[in-house]
């Protein structure tokens, strides 16, 4: 998708692109909760988005009568990321922040990264799509990173937030990955 600027350690962590008077004072409540949260620890820079599959699902593309189990990922990665010996060789994993579950039908799979400086919710209203439009949307701006699906009928939405620290270095976090999985 492309790249965003992070100039503060805090990051905004979304499961629908639209909370940011919860975390406008750095919230504590856990993802279950909220299915948003505050980082702490991020490393500032130029971080890279993109849309990703699960490689054991693979990315969903929502048809009408689709009746399989299927997720989107959203993955945000500091640009010197790539350059580590660490991540290349598997040394540092993602671990796991949260889940969130939204058990009744999901008419959206949406979910953000924003950087906490320069959070503004109202440019988040372009980044839907038009509901008769099935396909999942990427969506960048200077300062945070989206993906958002229309769905069709389903039992709900699962919402996983992980993250990969520095482990050798400062500790700082890395790499962010929200997957979104459709029951």
């Amino acid at each position: 998708m492309g790249g965003f600027l992070v100039d503060t350690p805090y990051l905004l962590l979304d499961r629908e692109a639209a909370v940011a008077e919860v975390c406008a004072g750095r919230s504590t409540a856990p993802i279950e909760m909220m299915g948003a949260g505050v980082l702490r620890n991020a490393r500032p820079g130029i971080w890279i988005a993109g849309m990703c599959s699960h490689p054991m699902i693979g990315i969903w593309f929502n048809a009408p009568g689709a009746t399989s189990t299927c997720a989107q990922v959203l993955d945000v990665r500091h640009s010197v990321l790539f350059l580590e010996d660490e991540y290349w060789d598997g040394t540092w994993e993602y671990e796991d922040l949260g889940k969130h579950f939204m058990d009744e039908e999901a008419a959206i799979a949406c979910c953000a990264v924003f950087n906490h400086n320069s959070l503004i919710v109202r440019h988040t209203k372009y980044w839907i799509r038009k509901r008769h439009d099935w396909r999942p949307k990427g969506c960048l701006t200077p300062y945070a990173a989206a993906i958002n699906t229309n769905l069709h009928g389903n039992g709900g939405l699962l919402s996983k937030f992980q993250v990969m620290c520095d482990m050798t270095g400062d500790g700082r976090i890395v790499s962010i990955r929200i997957t979104q999985q459709l029951f």
